[in-house]
């Protein structure tokens, strides 16, 4: 009995070692003394990305020194983007890593760039990395994250030119006006809007109050050549790009919704109901790209003789994330 009693004792011992080496708050280090990844290198610097890029090819690497948590815990290193000098309060993530090293392909590089600018001209962009402890132990307390030093990286991303539809204005005495010089889009000359984005549609719309007078349709501001005419002034029929023909006539005021397909140039004009559109005393635009960030709202203008219409001419609007 005696041997029983201590084999017994010497296992319930051991088991109370096993669960000591195995309580994680025995091994867990002060914040204070964990130690920042430093990020050593960013490779290639300056590079040029064109139409010829192969943008899944590995294009550098990026290192650096881990960081020390004051034991051995799976550490996720991700690299942070922001513009040049930004605070990095809304970065982009570009890639992670667990070890040591982040493999940089051309795309992860690019697409970083393409956040940052709309045109193809060097940008500059600082880099950090941030890590996070990649426990699955629910029951562990949660880890400081720990950031590196930053640095900059000059670079030139490829951006494609996104295809565009055509551009069509209405002018006229039934809308606005007949001013039809670009420094009157917006007022006599209104943007005729395509209904989607498909490039092999080109129906374009406008609903709106019409008086009962006349409209042209122009694709260059200032130059009546570019205009187009109608063979009538009814519910539907053609329309040509070569001015043969007359301007469109409203018989009556009201809303109408004017549409025209420039594939087999035909229009139609349609009466709209109004009548439950609610109407604002004040429109604005508000958000990062606009001068006054998220402070405060820019006005937006009533279109002349409409009640739902509002635009904007001449605002300078930012780059920002996408």
């Amino acid at each position: 009995m005696k041997k029983i009693n201590i084999l017994l004792f010497s296992l319930l011992t051991l088991s109370g070692l096993m669960s000591c080496s195995d309580d994680p708050d025995l091994i867990i280090a002060p914040e204070e003394s964990f130690v920042s990844p430093v990020l050593k290198a960013i490779l290639p610097e300056n590079e040029i990305f064109t139409e010829n890029t192969d943008m899944n090819s590995n294009l550098g690497y990026v290192l650096w020194d881990k960081a020390d948590y004051g034991y051995s815990a799976p550490v996720k290193y991700v690299l942070q983007a922001d513009t040049a000098g930004g605070d990095f309060s809304k970065p982009i993530e570009i890639g992670s890593s667990s070890t040591n090293q982040l493999i940089l392909t051309a795309k992860m590089l690019n697409s970083a760039g393409m956040n940052y600018t709309l045109k193809m001209k060097p940008v500059t962009l600082s880099m950090r990395l941030m890590t996070q402890i990649t426990s699955i132990d629910f029951n562990a307390p949660v880890q400081k994250v720990l950031y590196s030093n930053i640095q900059d990286v000059t670079f030139t991303p490829y951006i494609a030119e996104t295809p565009m539809k055509a551009a069509y204005y209405i002018v006229g005495a039934a809308l606005v006006g007949w001013g039809n010089d670009p420094a009157n889009i917006g007022a006599d000359l209104q943007p005729f809007f395509s209904t989607n984005n498909n490039m092999k549609e080109k129906i374009y719309s406008y609903t709106g109050y019409f008086q009962a007078n006349e409209i042209k349709l122009i694709t260059m501001p200032g130059d009546w050549n570019t205009a187009g005419a109608f063979a009538s002034s009814g519910a539907s029929g053609d329309f040509n790009t070569k001015n043969e023909g007359g301007n469109y006539i409203f018989a009556a005021a009201g809303y109408y919704t004017f549409a025209v397909d420039f594939t087999t140039n035909k229009y139609t004009c349609t009466p709209y109901d109004a009548s439950g559109a609610t109407k604002f005393n004040t429109v604005g635009i508000i958000g990062d790209a606009t001068p006054a960030g998220w402070g405060a709202s820019t006005p937006m203008e009533l279109v002349a003789g409409q009640e739902h219409l509002w635009f904007s001419r001449r605002l300078n609007l930012s780059v920002v994330k996408l």
